[in-house]
């Protein structure tokens, strides 16, 4: 009976580490359809069996995102901020627990988030004020965006990892602009394009050019001669429009959202140490990576009242995920050996005991079996997240205007079109646009 009892709790601890993934077919399906309050309501629908408390943070994000994406902007905020309260939370637990937690599998700890799933978080939080045409609120989500960003760069002493974002910051000073803060705006524009110089590991393409017009433009306007003068030698000779001509217009920023977020797959890896006693141990540790889904997408134009216009690529957020986890694995890796090792002299003094009271062959495999399995990599991320992210920024006269995206494949075939209902820009006014392809 007492080696059935353990037995049975060796088996719990493996059911408990699995991270079940099955309901996302069907999230997906409704996502492939276009019917992005569908798939939300399919979320809702797998509170039970798909998430649970350990996922509420992939919860909530699924939930406002698909939100977001419909339209139900309000919505959208109330669950982006249950899955930003929960991420803090679990940060401030986890800094405190950390001694205790490092036996712990992943699996059986809440989701706390990747650090650039936190950033997205009030990315999306800022857009959807932008949309509902609250700047106070979106100026709060910018200046949010900063200190995280802030906070990223302090731990990572602005070496290598991810610590600054540069369609975030871009993102922020627009808002900044917006709210007639045109000092907070030159600042967050400078750290954008910084974040696209310094961190080619992240962003392996150029910045947006209208970001170089960005600079110019209030750097001349806030007559930071110097740095105007910088900027006009590293830029060279492009066109751009002074800030006296942008007070007679209106701002229109376009993002396009394309192709489907990576998602994290499991390898292998096998590792050898020894313990304080020299006892030898090899293992095979079972780690995460992000692997990307394939898209069809290479290019996205707008058509601004029949004109067309390219937009760039501002985001990589399958190149940016991959970084973030290849730069913690080292963690990861030291924190599977020495559950690994733990574990292994645990089976072993539980087998010595259960070997005396006559522990059947075949249930000692089984315990070595299940404990084997229950090391299983940590597969939980926001799935539901688009792979890239391209964006535009016109400056158009006041009035009526149309806008058209237009989504192709590499040979130049159209995949998609977006259209947007005709809208009227006020001088000084601006409108956000937001269109989805996930071919």
């Amino acid at each position: 009976m007492r080696s059935f009892r353990v037995a049975l709790l060796l088996l719990l601890l493996l059911l408990g580490c699995a991270t079940p993934l099955k309901h996302y077919h069907l999230i997906e399906t409704k996502m492939n359809e276009g019917d992005w309050l569908g798939a939300e309501g399919a979320v809702a629908k797998s509170w039970s069996k798909g998430y649970g408390e350990r996922n509420r943070v992939l919860f909530d994000l699924d939930r406002g995102l698909l939100l977001h994406f419909g339209g139900k902007f309000k919505e959208s905020n109330s669950f982006l901020f249950k899955a930003e309260e929960r991420m803090e939370e679990l940060y401030t637990k986890r800094i405190r627990d950390e001694a205790t937690s490092l036996l712990i599998n992943n699996n059986l700890l809440p989701y706390e988030g990747e650090d650039f799933e936190k950033v997205l978080t009030n990315f999306f939080f800022a857009l959807n004020y932008l949309q509902m045409g609250d700047l106070e609120e979106a100026l709060i989500e910018a200046r949010k965006i900063g200190h995280k960003l802030s906070l990223l760069a302090d731990k990572y002493e602005g070496k290598g990892r991810y610590h600054q974002d540069g369609l975030a910051q871009y993102l922020s000073g627009f808002i900044y602009e917006e709210m007639e803060k045109k000092d907070d705006a030159y600042i967050c524009y400078r750290k954008a394009y910084e974040a696209y110089i310094s961190q080619s590991q992240i962003y392996p393409f150029p910045s947006p050019p209208f970001l170089a017009q960005d600079l110019l433009r209030l750097s001349q306007y806030l007559e930071r001669e110097d740095q105007f003068n910088r900027f006009q030698a590293k830029f060279g000779a492009i066109n751009w429009i002074n800030q006296e001509e942008v007070e007679e217009r209106g701002e229109v920023l376009v993002l396009a959202f394309s192709g489907r977020g990576p998602v994290k797959e499991e390898f292998s890896l096998t590792v050898e140490t020894k313990d304080k006693e020299g006892n030898g141990y090899t293992f095979k540790l079972a780690l995460p990576r992000f692997a990307p889904r394939p898209s069809q997408i290479a290019s996205v134009e707008a058509l601004i009242d029949g004109k067309a216009q390219p937009l760039v690529l501002a985001e990589d957020i399958e190149v940016i995920a991959r970084k973030v986890l290849e730069d913690r694995l080292p963690l990861i890796e030291a924190k599977a050996v020495a559950r690994a090792l733990a574990k292994a002299k645990a089976d072993q003094e539980a087998k010595k005991k259960l070997g005396k009271g006559g522990l059947p062959r075949l249930l000692k495999f089984g315990l070595d079996e299940v404990v084997k399995a229950s090391e299983r990599a940590d597969l939980r991320c926001w799935r539901t997240l688009p792979a890239k992210v391209y964006i535009g920024r016109f400056s158009l006269d006041p009035g009526p205007h149309r806008v058209r995206l237009k989504f192709s494949s590499s040979g130049g075939k159209i995949l998609q079109e977006v259209d947007f209902p005709e809208f009227n820009l006020e001088r000084r006014g601006y409108k956000v646009l937001e269109g989805y392809c996930l071919k």
